[in-house]
Order: structure tokens, then C-alpha cells, then sequence
């Protein structure tokens, strides 16, 4: 706003209440109202002198009325006016169906959603620097509604020395789509609250109650309410508002947005998960990254493809794999995400192990070995940055462009059309059916990027893995615990569970139990393939497990993968990851193994199957191959009947003598 015709200490004061001349002209209709307003700002005046200032000030307001009625009918009528304007054109159809004939095809630029996305497709282009811009750009635009606001944080920034470098940090870390989302959700909101209310932040919850409602006769997705809240609280965080001031936490909000949420939802059609890959699918992948005939590209993302599947990985899992990490021994291959949605810089977790069997083969290939060796040939020159690059023309090798995640997905997709049918081979393995495809391309539209996160948690499910040790499978246990006992026991309930999996879709297991059908799942996908096709082979080529009802399996030995002398990288004994915990070979198991209690530490030695406690209903446990002194603090007197004496008679501590005592595990 301009001078306001008053004095300048009190203009200043008056601007500072009033954002624009738009607020302040609705809040003045007479010189009463302005003299109410002069006497508000608390300077001192005596009766004459507000009277006279009031005067000026209504004088000016009346004075720019004009403009202000102006600056409303534009806005009113850019609100009126169609998102999409159509084309003024007064010709016919035919006169522009011969103009559009008569020129010449020009194929246009790609489109990208923002600059964001623009520049990380630009060569040499650095995900990690170009985030950090991202994050900086989102955290001053949430900034600005904090500052509009006047929320407590906006005072405090206000007297530092960087108040840009001070919004970024007060953001705390958030990712680039929360903040984004939040920024765009609240700008929505404060514009109808503005029109409304005349306000920039709603005084109590009756305000948003409205909008929340007006919004749901709209076209309205059931995720909007509990995205707006979000969006709420992200704001009154930042603010730096008590939390007996924040409304996203009031009891009467939050039972509305539910209410909302559940009428919303009502007649919605049901959310569907992914759909995960059939065995056949897994087992043609296995024998495409061993095929020499087929492109570099394809073979690396069948890899991949495997990867994702074993180690329940999401698309954008997998861009955070650090590739200096990668390494296969006896054990199997083994990695580091630098990143994940509950994991990273800043968080509890800062990074987490993945896992594959150095067996997790069904078809008798090693396909892990020829896999990670094919990956790491042709990924040695991107940059550290990238795990991988866009495909290059032709399919052998990459470039060192961003891979986004759409991209990402459709060369996973293009693998799956790739996929060829298998057969049961000469030597007990599986063999590829010469010119035939498993997925038809009408059919690949069943399967999303999500698929392979669910194929090893649902196999270990059907198994009657416990719900402890199916956490691990997709780092859903990070919360529980430290970051170090995670990264000992994660390896051991891993590997296990894809063991036990493997074991159970080859043979049944060891005791024949151990089964998974996924019929139901082929028939899912005969249903699917019945409107787009013939489904009449879908099921022959897919539903290859046979056996007694309710008890398919592969019907071949394990492991059909014998030799695992290839290592690739460094031995996985190395780091912090490893420390104390003895590496065995695959195939056997510790007699032993120590508990340690989650309050105090103590540990307590146990035999194999000497007692009902498990390593997977325990805080923490570590393999045990050679007895000492050291190794803990007390034996359980259920595996040790016959002796009963404490390793060390230093422990000093009355659980020794207790039973198996699985309260202190």
C-alpha cells in the first residue's frame, strides 16, 4: 500500500495490521470506523488528533475506492473464467482440418511437470544437489505463509542474521513432496479463507469445518480431508505454535476429518494393492539375465527385476542403492539404501541394509553372480550419484541422465514383455521355451511398480513366517530398537526367511509344510487377461507348481545352485555392519546363540531348539559357534539342564539362576 494520508508512524503501524488496501477498505465505511482504527494502532493521540487522523485516512480510502473496486472484478472474473479456455476461432472445422493437413508434421518438445523434473533429465545432472534446490525453494514458499501468518517462528527469524538458511533448517529435514504438497494445499485454503474471511490464518476450527465441507461437494478424493490436516500441522509445527494452539490437534477436527473421510469412502470402489509375480515369472526372469542374446539394458533390469523381489524393494528404493556397496560373497549379495521414505539423513535410521541369499535360485542358474558382474560392467562410469542411468539407444548401456521413477517403471515393464515361457529342463533346472513370451502385452498392466515389494513378504506369509520376522523383510522393524541391532539381526532373519522360501516353493521344506499357492493369483489374472484376450494359455504357462491338492511346489530339490565360490566386491565381514557376529556358511547352524536383554544387557546363552525362546521373538541375538567365558552372563537353565552354573561367576546378577526367563530376552 501507498501513504494512507496519515501520519508515517501510524501508516506503518496500520500496514502492518492490514496486508493489502483490499482489507483495509472493507474494514472503513465511515470516519468512525476509521478513528476506531487510528485509536487500535495505540500510538498516542488525543481526541482531536484521532479525530483529524481518522479524517485523513477516510478521505484516503475513499480516495482509492476506484482502484480497489477494480482490482475486485478482476479477480472475480479470472474466477469465473474456465480453467481451460477453448480456442477463439470463428472458422469452420473443415477450413482448420485442411489447414492442420497442409502443414508440416513437427514433433514438439517434451512436456516436464516442473524445472525440477526438467533438469534432472539434463546430462550430468546431480539428483542429490538438485533436490537440496528443490527442498530450498518449497521451504521459503511455506515460509511466506508462516510469515503472512505471523506465527511465533516468523518473530524469531526475523532477528537472525540468515532468515533464508534459518527457514530451510526450521523445516526440518522434511522431503521435497511433503513440502510441495503442503505448500500447495495451504495456498488453496488461505486464498478461500482471504475471499471469505478476509483472514490468512483461521482463527478456530469452525473456519476450516466450512471449507473442509464446501470442498467435499467438489469433486472430492477420500484423501483430501487427512491431506489438509497434514498440510495444517505441517504449517503449526513450523510456526513454532504450542500444542495447545494447534488446531490439527483438536479432538473435534480430527473427529470431523474421520467422519469425512468415511462418507467420502462410502461407494468408492475398493482400494486394490499390487498384484504380486507369479514363480514362472520369477524363474524366466533368472534365465533372461543369463541370456547372451538379448540387450545389456534388458538383462540388467531383469536383475534388478530379481533384486526387488528378494530384497521387497520399491522403485524408489532402488535408486537410493549405493553402488560402491554392492558386494556378493558365500553368504549372498548384500547392499546399503542411503535412503528410504523412513530412513536418511536426519532420521533414527540412516541407512539400511538389503539382503539376497547367495541361493536364491529356482531355475539352477547364478543368475546373482552374472547379474551384479553384467551391472557393474555397465554402470562403472556414471557418476557415484546415480545407481542407474537412462537407457541408451539400442539397449547396451546407459547414460549418465536422471532415471525418474516413471521411467523406471516402464523399463521394468518392458521386461516383463521380455520374459519368456519356461519348461522343465534336461537336469532337473528350468529352460526357456525358444521365440515364445510368458506376458503378453495387454496383460502387463496387471503388475505396477509395487508388485515385487510384495512377492517375498506374501510367500513368507503363506509359509506361517511369523509377523516379527516378516518386518524385517521390508525394513518395517527400523523403529523397533537401535540402528546397531538392526544391522546384526536384519541379516540373520532375512536370510533365513528367504531360505525357508525358497526351500518351501522347491520341495515343500523339510518337513514338507511349508507351501504357497498362488492359484488364486493366476486366476486373477486369467480374469484380467479375459477382456483383452485369449486367456485359454495364461494359465498353462503361468501355474507351473504341481502336487497333491493344496500342496503344489516346484517339485525339484534345493538348492538346485551349488557352486557359490564367486565373490564380487568386498567380503561382507567388513564394516560396522558385521561386528561381533560370526559369519557361518549357508547351509549351516550356529549350536548356539546369545540374548540380550533390551533394559540391562544381560546375556544369556541358549542351545538350538533347547528352549521355546526363538531369535525372532527377542530383542536382540547373535550366532554362537565356540564357548567361553566371555560369550555371556548366564546359561538357561532349560537347554543346560545338567549344568547349570553360570558362564562367569562376575555376573553377579539373580536372572542366573531364573529358567529360560524369555521376559529378559
Amino acid at each position: 500500500m501507498d501513504s494512507l494520508g496519515v501520519r508515517g508512524d501510524i501508516s506503518k503501524a496500520i500496514q502492518k495490521e492490514y496486508k493489502s488496501l483490499h482489507h483495509l477498505s472493507n474494514a472503513i465505511c465511515s470516519v468512525k470506523d476509521a478513528e476506531a482504527i487510528v485509536r487500535e494502532t495505540g500510538i498516542e493521540l488525543d481526541a482531536a488528533g484521532i479525530k483529524e487522523q481518522g479524517r485523513l485516512l477516510h478521505a484516503a480510502v475513499l480516495e482509492k475506492e476506484p482502484s480497489v473496486k477494480r482490482s475486485r472484478q478482476a479477480f472475480v472474473q479470472h474466477l469465473l473464467q474456465p480453467r481451460l479456455r477453448g480456442p477463439q476461432n470463428k472458422q469452420g472445422s473443415h477450413q482448420v482440418y485442411h489447414e492442420m493437413i497442409a502443414k508440416d508434421i513437427v514433433l514438439a518438445r517434451q512436456v516436464f511437470k516442473s524445472r525440477f523434473h526438467r533438469a534432472l533429465r539434463m546430462e550430468g545432472a546431480n539428483p542429490h544437489d538438485l533436490e537440496q534446490l528443490e527442498v530450498r525453494k518449497w521451504s521459503l514458499r511455506v515460509a511466506e505463509f508462516v510469515i503472512d501468518a505471523n506465527l511465533p517462528a516468523s518473530q524469531v527469524v526475523d532477528g537472525v542474521q540468515d532468515p533464508s538458511e534459518t527457514w530451510v533448517r526450521l523445516c526440518g529435514g522434511r522431503r521435497v513432496s511433503t513440502l510441495r504438497q503442503t505448500a500447495r494445499v495451504w495456498g488453496h485454503f488461505r486464498m478461500w479463507l482471504e475471499m471469505t474471511f478476509g483472514k490468512l490464518w483461521p482463527k478456530d476450527a469452525v473456519e476450516i469445518i466450512d471449507f473442509l465441507t464446501e470442498r467435499s461437494h467438489e469433486p472430492c478424493g477420500r484423501t483430501v480431508p487427512g491431506t489438509f490436516l497434514a498440510a495444517l500441522s505441517t504449517l503449526e509445527v513450523i510456526g513454532g505454535l504450542r500444542s495447545e494452539d494447534r488446531l490439527s490437534l483438536s479432538p473435534l477436527l480430527i473427529s470431523f476429518v474421520r467422519g469425512l473421510e468415511t462418507q467420502l469412502s462410502s461407494g468408492a470402489p475398493p482400494r486394490k494393492s499390487a498384484q504380486p509375480y507369479t514363480v514362472a515369472m520369477i524363474i524366466g526372469a533368472e534365465l533372461m539375465v543369463m541370456d547372451p542374446g538379448l540387450t545389456v539394458v534388458n538383462r540388467v533390469f531383469a536383475f534388478i527385476l530379481l533384486v526387488m523381489v528378494w530384497a521387497a524393494l520399491r522403485v524408489d528404493d532402488v535408486q537410493w542403492i549405493k553402488r560402491d556397496s554392492l558386494a556378493l560373497s558365500e553368504l549372498g549379495l548384500r547392499a546399503v539404501l542411503s535412503r528410504t521414505k523412513t530412513s536418511g539423513p536426519g532420521r533414527k535410521m540412516g541407512e539400511l541394509p538389503i539382503f539376497v541369499h547367495r541361493r536364491a535360485s529356482w531355475s539352477g542358474v547364478d543368475w546373482l553372480s552374472e547379474g551384479l558382474s553384467l551391472f557393474l560392467e555397465s554402470t562403472a562410469t556414471l557418476p557415484s550419484e546415480l545407481f542407474l542411468g537412462k537407457p541408451q539407444k539400442g539397449g547396451n548401456g546407459f547414460t549418465n541422465r536422471y532415471l525418474s521413477n516413471v521411467d523406471f517403471n516402464s523399463c521394468l515393464k518392458a521386461v516383463l514383455t521380455e520374459l519368456p515361457a519356461v519348461r522343465r529342463g534336461d537336469e532337473g533346472g528350468w529352460e526357456a521355451i525358444p521365440n515364445s513370451r510368458l506376458v503378453p502385452e495387454a496383460l502387463v498392466g496387471f503388475w505396477s511398480g509395487h508388485s515385487a515389494r510384495h512377492n517375498l513378504v506374501s510367500w513368507a506369509g503363506a509359509m506361517r513366517v511369523p509377523p516379527e520376522q516378516r518386518n524385517y523383510l521390508g525394513r518395517w522393524q527400523t523403529g523397533r530398537g537401535s540402528s546397531d541391532t538392526y544391522m546384526i539381526t536384519s541379516r540373520q532373519v532375512v536370510l533365513e526367511v528367504q531360505e525357508k522360501v525358497l526351500k518351501g516353493i522347491s520341495n515343500g521344506g523339510d518337513l514338507g509344510t511349508d507351501i504357497f499357492v498362488e492359484s488364486e493369483l493366476v486366476e486373477t489374472l486369467v480374469d484380467f487377461s479375459k477382456a483383452r484376450g485369449d486367456p485359454s494359455r495364461v494359465k498353462l504357462l503361468h501355474q507351473i507348481m504341481h502336487g497333491p491338492p493344496g500342496k503344489p511346489t516346484l517339485q525339484q530339490k534345493f538348492p538346485l545352485l551349488e557352486d557359490t565360490s564367486i565373490q564380487i566386491g568386498s567380503e561382507l565381514g567388513d564394516g560396522d555392519m558385521d561386528r561381533d557376529v560370526v559369519l557361518p556358511e549357508p547351509s549351516d547352524t550356529a549350536p548356539y546363540f546369545v540374548t540380550v536383554s533390551r533394559r540391562t544387557g544381560f546375556k544369556r546363552l541358549h542351545r538350538q531348539g533347547g528352549c521355546p525362546v526363538t531369535v525372532a521373538q527377542v530383542y536382540d541375538a547373535r550366532d554362537v559357534w565356540t564357548l567361553g567365558a566371555e560369550v555371556a552372563d548366564a546359561r538357561c537353565l532349560k537347554c543346560f539342564k545338567a549344568d547349570s552354573q553360570p558362564l562367569s561367576s562376575s555376573s553377579g546378577s539373580s536372572s542366573s539362576t531364573s529358567s529360560s526367563d524369555s521376559s529378559l530376552d
